[in-house]
């Protein structure tokens, strides 16, 4: 069962937000060059013979007649490489549990992904810590 369902079935009535944790600012500005030379070459893919000279000048020979003599491949590689290094970048592995400000697990910090009992055992501290008391749930 995945975590949010275990957690909305052992609290229930606690809300339970999942977001996506921040790449690094280095990570984000890499994924937005590549980004931006996928754009480039999707580009020289669907226009790459009718470029002016000096554009064409400025890209290597076997890169406009790779994209001239096989367009689909071309076009198709740049997505999805595009699209994998992007992905790669900006993937940071993190699995971070807070309640109400307070750090339940980290992935980041232990290295691996937590174990049920840790999730419910850190929850109902924080809850108590929270609360000055803890509300019972059925198991």
């Amino acid at each position: 069962m995945q975590v949010k369902g275990i957690l909305h079935e052992r609290f229930p009535g606690v809300p339970i937000v999942d977001t996506t944790y921040p790449a690094p600012w280095r990570n984000r500005m890499i994924a937005n060059l590549v980004g931006a030379g996928q754009v480039a070459a999707i580009g020289i893919g669907l226009v790459g013979d009718r470029l002016p000279p000096p554009m064409q000048s400025v890209i290597p020979q076997g890169i406009l007649d790779l994209a001239r003599q096989n367009k689909g491949m071309f076009l198709g590689g740049a997505f999805v490489l595009g699209n994998m290094l992007r992905s790669a970048v900006l993937t940071t592995g993190a699995f971070e549990v807070y309640y109400d400000g307070k750090l339940i697990f980290s992935k980041l910090e232990q290295g691996r992904l937590p174990a049920e009992y840790e999730l419910v055992q850190g929850l109902l501290e924080a809850m108590r810590e929270g609360r000055g008391g803890v509300r019972r749930w059925q198991d």
